[in-house]
C-alpha cells in the first residue's frame, strides 16, 4: 500500500528508512527520492534486510558459544590433563604467587566463570533482538490481515488528501521509525539489568559441584562481581530510561492528532481552510517541545496556556461549513477510529498473551522448585544420603528456580502489560462509543432534509471528544512507562 504522498513524489526523509521493515505502521509512509519510485535494488535490500539481520544474529550467537565451549573444554582438558583428537593442552607453570606456582589450568579456571558469563549474557541480548524482530514482523502481518479485514471502501479518500493535512504526515513520517528504536533500546537495557542478577545466583552456586576447589570458588567470586557492577553501572547511568522513548512517541502522536483536526477544521484550524504558515508553525515548532513544561502545553488541547479550550472555542464562535463534510466524516471514521480501535485490539491481545505466558512460567518455576527442595530433604534426611551429583543439582535448582520466577516478574513489571491491557480496553470501549456516532452523523446528512451546518459542528465537536480520549491514553501510557531508573527487583 503506497501513500498518497508516496504516489505523488513528496520527498520525505530517507534516513529512518532502514527502520522501516522493523516498525510496521511507517512502511504506508515510505519515502521516495525526488520525483521518482526508489529503484528495484533498494526495493529488494528493504526486503532482505531482515534475513540479513536476523542471520547475522544466529551467527553471532553460534560464534560465542563455539568460544565459550572451547574455553570450557581446554580448562577441563588443561586441569585434568586430557589430551583432545590427540592433543594435549600445555599445562605450563606461569608464576609463582606467595610460595605457590600458578599454571595456565589455574588461569583458566578462574577466568572460565568470567567468561561463561559474558557469553551468556551476549546470547541473551542476542535472543532478545532476534525474538523481537520476529514478533514485529508477526505483528505486522497481523495488523495488515486487521486492516484488510475493516474492507475500506476504496472511495473513502485518505487524510492527506485534504488540504495541509499532507504537511503534517510528512512531519510524522520523519519521527514515527524513531520510535520502535528507542522502545528497543529501554527494553535490551532493562532486560539486561533484570538478568544479570540471577546470573550472579547461579555463579554463586556454581562452586557447591566442587566445594575443595578455591580456584573455581575465586574465578565465580569475581564473575559475580563484574556482574552486580555491570547491574550497577547500567543503573546508575540510565537515569530516565523511557524519555526518549516518551518524547518520540509523544511527538508522533501529537502529530497525528494534528492532521485529524485539520482534517475536521476544527481546534487551532477552526474557519482556517487554508493556513500554510499555521501549520508550518505548528509542525515545527508547537509540537516538538524541548522539555516536559512545552510537553504538557503540546498535549493540552487549548489555544496556549491561558487561552480557552478548543471544545469552548468551537462552540462559541460563529459557525463556519465544513467543505466536504461527508468525505472528510467517512475518512476519519475509517482512517482514524476504526484503525485506532484495531491498533488497541491488537495491543491489547499482545499484552494479555504475553502476561498469561509470563504468569505460567512463574507458577511452573515455583511449583518445580518446591518439588525439588522436597525431593533435596528427601535424600538428605530420609535416605539418609550422601551428597551426590543428583543432590547437587537439586540444590542447584532450588536456587535458580525461585530466581527466575523473581526475573520474570521484573520482566513483567518491566514491559507494564497489565497495565495497558487495562487502558487499552478502556479506549475500546470509547472509540466504539465515538465510532457509533459519527456513524449516525453520516447516515444523518444523507437524508434529504439534513442540517449540514448542525451536522459539521457536532462532527467537529465528536472530533475533540475523539482526540481527547486519546490524548488521555497517551497520558496514561507516559504514567505507565515513565520511570527514573531501573529497578534491581532480582
Amino acid at each position: 500500500m503506497i501513500s498518497a504522498a508516496a504516489k505523488t513524489g513528496t520527498v520525505v526523509r530517507d534516513k529512518c528508512s532502514d527502520r522501516r521493515w522493523f516498525m510496521g505502521t511507517a512502511q504506508d509512509e515510505a519515502a521516495t527520492t525526488p520525483g521518482k519510485e526508489r529503484s528495484a535494488v533498494a526495493r529488494a535490500w528493504t526486503r532482505a534486510r531482515p534475513g540479513v539481520i536476523l542471520s547475522g544474529r544466529i551467527a553471532l550467537m553460534l560464534a560465542v558459544a563455539v568460544a565459550v565451549g572451547v574455553v570450557v573444554i581446554a580448562t577441563v582438558a588443561s586441569d585434568r590433563g586430557i589430551s583432545i583428537a590427540g592433543i594435549r593442552v600445555p599445562d605450563t607453570l606461569v608464576a609463582s604467587v606467595g610460595g605457590r606456582d600458578v599454571f595456565v589450568a589455574d588461569i583458566l579456571i578462574v577466568v572460565a566463570p568470567l567468561v561463561v558469563a559474558s557469553g551468556a549474557l551476549v546470547i541473551v541480548r542476542q535472543l532478545y533482538l532476534g525474538f523481537r524482530q520476529l514478533k514485529w514482523r508477526r505483528r505486522r502481518q497481523r495488523e495488515a490481515a486487521a486492516i484488510e479485514a475493516l474492507q475500506i471502501p476504496q472511495d473513502v479518500p485518505r487524510p492527506t488528501t485534504f488540504s495541509g493535512v499532507d504537511t503534517i504526515h510528512r512531519a510524522k513520517s520523519t519521527v514515527l521509525p524513531t520510535v520502535p528504536d528507542y522502545q528497543g533500546q529501554m527494553f535490551l537495557r532493562g532486560l539486561t539489568v533484570a538478568v544479570l542478577p540471577p546470573m550472579a545466583v547461579l555463579l554463586a552456586a556454581v562452586p557447591d559441584f566442587a566445594p575443595n576447589d578455591a580456584r573455581l570458588a575465586l574465578g565465580t567470586a569475581l564473575a559475580e562481581i563484574a556482574v552486580l557492577v555491570t547491574a550497577l553501572i547500567i543503573v546508575q547511568r540510565s537515569t530516565k530510561p523511557a524519555e526518549p522513548w516518551i518524547a518520540a512517541r509523544i511527538r508522533t502522536e501529537l502529530l497525528r492528532r494534528e492532521e485529524y483536526l485539520r482534517l475536521a477544521l476544527v481546534g487551532p484550524y477552526l474557519g482556517r481552510v487554508d493556513d500554510a504558515d499555521l501549520i508550518q508553525r505548528r509542525v515545527t515548532t508547537d509540537l516538538d517541545p524541548p522539555d516536559e513544561p512545552s510537553r504538557a502545553r503540546a498535549i493540552a488541547m487549548r489555544d496556549g496556556p491561558d487561552g480557552p479550550r478548543w471544545i469552548d472555542h468551537l462552540w462559541t464562535q460563529p459557525h463556519q461549513p465544513v467543505p466536504d463534510l461527508r468525505q472528510r466524516m467517512r475518512s476519519y471514521l475509517h482512517y482514524r477510529i476504526r484503525k485506532q480501535i484495531v491498533w488497541f485490539e491488537l495491543g491489547t491481545d499482545n499484552a494479555d498473551t504475553s502476561d498469561r505466558v509470563i504468569s505460567r512460567f512463574i507458577k511452573s518455576s515455583l511449583v518445580v522448585g518446591v518439588v525439588v527442595v522436597a525431593v533435596q530433604v528427601l535424600l538428605r534426611h530420609v535416605w539418609s544420603a550422601d551428597t551426590t551429583p543428583a543432590d547437587q543439582l537439586a540444590t542447584l535448582l532450588a536456587l535458580v528456580l525461585p530466581t527466575v520466577a523473581t526475573f520474570l516478574l521484573a520482566l513483567r513489571e518491566l514491559y507494564a502489560y497489565r497495565g495497558l491491557a487495562a487502558s487499552y480496553h478502556h479506549m475500546i470501549d470509547g472509540l466504539k462509543n465515538e465510532q457509533h456516532a459519527v456513524e449516525r452523523l453520516i447516515t444523518r446528512l444523507d437524508q434529504a432534509n439534513a442540517d449540514e451546518a448542525a451536522i459539521s459542528r457536532e462532527f467537529q465537536a465528536a472530533v475533540l471528544h475523539t482526540e481527547a480520549l486519546l490524548t488521555h491514553e497517551l497520558e496514561r501510557w507516559v504514567m505507565i512507562i515513565d520511570r527514573d531508573q531501573f529497578d534491581l527487583d532480582t
